[in-house]
């Protein structure tokens, strides 16, 4: 398994190579994942979400809506509407579509990464988070938790970086 000691806010260790294939653009998603959630680690994810200074946007049914205060309201609307939350983080939108209760789902396109500049938010978001929820957060492709291209380890609080044609992941 390939690592490289990434560090989101020192841009000059994200190569040019690591960054073209992290976020190449086949037409396909990247997906931020929390494993192993619950409505607690939900409601923990809205705070961090509230205590920073990302433009959230609630649509329901495709309407912008208010954002409750309590994210067991968002998972009710799923019996008769569809949810999206739409997180902006330095020009790049993530899309959580609340599927389930028991993962965080976060997704992206990656044509939203124009340069090193956007790699590094999306990584210090997966870095804030991870440390905020005491959590793994992984970043992969698309509906494929299990093929990690990066990953806040918890143990040593840092965020790796898994080739994607590495095996094992």
């Amino acid at each position: 398994m390939l690592r490289e000691d990434l560090r989101p806010m020192k841009s000059h260790l994200l190569s040019k190579a690591v960054l073209d294939e992290a976020f190449h653009c086949d037409g396909s998603l990247r997906d931020l994942y929390v494993p192993d959630a619950s409505m607690d680690l939900w409601h923990q994810l809205f705070t961090f979400l509230q205590r920073r200074s990302y433009r959230l946007s609630l649509y329901v049914d495709g309407t912008i809506s208010e954002l409750p205060g309590d994210v067991r309201e968002v998972f009710a609307l799923r019996d008769k509407a569809t949810p999206l939350l739409s997180v902006e983080v330095e020009g790049v939108t993530l899309n959580c579509h609340f599927f389930v209760e028991k993962e965080i789902e976060l997704d992206f396109d990656p044509r939203q990464i124009a340069g090193v500049s956007q790699a590094n938010a999306i990584l210090k978001f997966m870095l804030d988070l991870g440390r905020f929820l005491d959590k793994e957060v992984r970043m992969t492709e698309e509906n494929a938790p299990d093929c990690v291209i990066f990953r806040f380890n918890v143990a040593t609080q840092e965020i790796e970086y898994v080739s994607p044609g590495a095996s094992g992941n």
